[in-house]
């Protein structure tokens, strides 16, 4: 596995930190690659094996993280707007101070996972197991709105 920057330019191979093989490879590379400054913006993780992940602070923009097992990760001040998660596993995980707007949550597993502080302002959570809970919270540490786009009122002719 080889992990490239947004130009394209390789930050490293997985060879380079265990052999190349493996879950804990996928794991190893990417922790390191946040630590580098590598920019995961739109990035294809599909069902990859993240528990226990230190991603602190990653640029994870519109990544595609579906069913992703992010058990127990620490994604404290990641950047996962318009992130898709759908039906990812995300208990225990550590989400504080983590941007969700716009992200696609549907049906993922939040249990125990930290929300403190998490912006979720026009994210998706349809399904998920702390579906009500998120929609009661106030403002003070989470964010739930429906997007509706509105129609622009008729201006007034003079």
């Amino acid at each position: 596995m080889q992990i490239k920057n947004k130009y394209d330019n390789a930050l490293f191979d997985s060879e380079e930190v265990t052999g190349g093989s493996g879950v804990d490879d996928i794991r190893v590379c990417l922790e390191l690659a946040v630590k580098r400054g590598a920019d995961l913006t739109d990035a294809h993780l599909y069902s990859v094996d993240l528990q226990g992940a230190d991603l602190r602070g990653a640029r994870l923009k519109g990544a595609n993280l579906r069913v992703a097992k992010l058990t127990g990760a620490n994604l404290s001040g990641a950047d996962l707007r318009n992130a898709r998660l759908e039906m990812a596993l995300l208990n225990e995980a550590d989400l504080s101070g983590a941007d969700l707007r716009g992200a696609n949550v549907r049906y993922a597993i939040l249990e125990k996972a930290v929300i403190t502080n998490a912006l979720f302002w026009g994210t998706d959570i349809t399904g998920t197991d702390r579906e009500n809970e998120l929609k009661e919270v106030g403002y003070d540490s989470c964010y739930v709105m429906v997007s509706k786009r509105r129609k622009k009122r008729p201006e007034m002719e003079s």
